[in-house]
């Protein structure tokens, strides 16, 4: 049965106060963000992206590494899609990298990694509970199942098991940062886009990418080899949040 799209969130329960409290933890800086106003289908304005406080709590920071919004558009999905543990599994992968001496490479994360979409979700509309296809907190990037031959490498688990119930319920609007275009001197031009921002529309994710095996990605490969070897998944994670520096 097809079941009909919403881009209905239940209401966030985030307000004024909670955000003046992460702008404290350093999560972001206070003029950054925004309530959602008791709006129940995001209008983000332009540039902005609708997040959850436990993306913070797993180690998002804006702007964030280039590689995430690479990530993203080559997935075709955007930061509201997610789960908390997608953000893990990103931080896990860029610090791995980074730490063992190569840049993060797009082609090798995808030999590695897919995404995993939950599909349907209950969602209440009004004061009815609707089992309907939720455009939202609904995508996981785990370790690839299957890799066509190639030898499984992976860093082991250290993400949690269960968030709380209503973590998505939690939301609120980010500004994010803008690419712009260069002429030829050097000198920055109009904006172009803003890579993270939010847009609401129908969503269709892209499951597995196939990599394209390149000088960078090989290089990126010895090095998260490196790293699955030495490294836990929980090392990674205790090493950037002791360090503060979040990927």
């Amino acid at each position: 049965m097809k079941l009909p799209k919403t881009f209905e969130f239940e209401p966030s329960l985030t307000v004024a106060e909670d955000l003046d409290e992460y702008a404290r933890f350093g999560w972001f800086t206070r003029d950054r963000v925004r309530c959602s106003g008791g709006e129940t289908e995001p209008r983000p304005k332009t540039g902005e992206a609708v997040v959850y406080r436990d993306f913070f709590v797993a180690g998002l920071r804006v702007p964030t590494h280039p590689f995430v919004d690479r990530v993203l558009e080559l997935f075709e999905v955007q930061l509201h899609h997610l789960t908390p543990n997608s953000i893990v599994n990103l931080s896990k992968f860029v610090w791995a990298c980074r730490t063992f001496g190569a840049e993060p490479d797009l082609d090798c994360f995808c030999k590695y990694y897919e995404l995993h979409n939950q599909g349907p979700k209950k969602v209440l509309i009004g004061a009815e509970e609707r089992l309907m296809d939720g455009q939202y907190a609904r995508c996981t990037f785990h370790p690839r199942r299957a890799l066509g031959g190639h030898t499984k490498v992976e860093l082991s688990y250290a993400q949690r098991n269960r968030w709380d119930d209503d973590w998505n319920r939690h939301w609120f609007y980010i500004r994010t940062a803008g690419l712009k275009r260069r002429d030829k001197g050097g000198k920055e031009k109009d904006l172009v886009r803003y890579p993270l921002a939010s847009s609401m529309g129908t969503f269709k994710p892209k499951s597995i990418i196939p990599p394209v095996k390149t000088s960078l990605q090989v290089a990126c490969e010895k090095a998260f080899d490196l790293a699955s070897r030495v490294c836990s998944g929980r090392d990674l994670v205790e090493e950037f949040l002791a360090a503060g520096i979040y990927p």
